[in-house]
């Protein structure tokens, strides 16, 4: 069954990239598009199509079985820590398969709170952060003067001491061994997002 899989995957990419070619050479639509198509097409051939429909029995069984488990280790964060201990709390940290959204008003503090996550996550494990609104730069100094425990707004402005020095120089170490990357392309959509994630 497995091989009967491969090949029709092997059929669907050759018909896939036929159809794109033809496409490129029409240069009936913006190269833009033929390339998100692409990116679809792509990421359709690789796609985990999932269980499929599982019986409640089952589910609930694993419930129980992960219930068991939280009882034996009460209070422990059973996802990525978001280095916020009250948030992990609540959440038990960022779960997979979850998605966690952030919001807020303008200028309450969505990106800082962001960022910060993102570079508690980072220390275990590779994060990307995508930014619409930011630039990679003002991102990269809010977490420069929140690591070096100095005045953002003092950083920002040159206000630096001689002591200062120290601190930014240590920061920069500690945050340049983290698997964080900041991406702040405009009009990036859901396909793009997961394309670079997938590379």
């Amino acid at each position: 069954a497995q091989i009967v899989k491969e090949h029709a995957k092997r059929r669907q990419a050759i018909k896939t990239a036929t159809q794109l070619t033809e496409q490129a050479q029409q240069a009936r639509e913006p190269a833009a598009d033929i390339a998100m198509q692409a990116t679809d097409a792509l990421l359709a051939l690789t796609d985990v199509t999932g269980k499929g429909p599982v019986r409640l029995s089952t589910i609930l069984a694993d419930s129980v079985t992960a219930l068991e488990d939280r009882q034996q280790h009460r209070g422990v964060v059973t996802g990525v820590s978001t280095g916020l201990a009250a948030l992990d709390q609540i959440t038990m940290g960022l779960q997979p398969s979850e998605l966690t959204l952030l919001a807020g008003r303008t200028s309450s503090g969505k990106s800082a709170l962001a960022t910060t996550i993102a570079a508690h996550a980072s220390q275990p494990g590779a994060v990307v952060q995508f930014s619409l609104e930011m630039s990679s730069a003002s991102l990269a100094l809010r977490l420069l003067a929140s690591e070096a425990q100095l005045d953002g707004y003092r950083l920002r402005m040159g206000y630096l001491g001689n002591g200062a020095w120290g601190h930014i120089h240590h920061a920069v170490a500690t945050l340049g061994q983290r698997s964080l990357y900041i991406d702040e392309s405009p009009h990036l959509t859901i396909a793009t997002i997961r394309a670079r994630c997938a590379t």
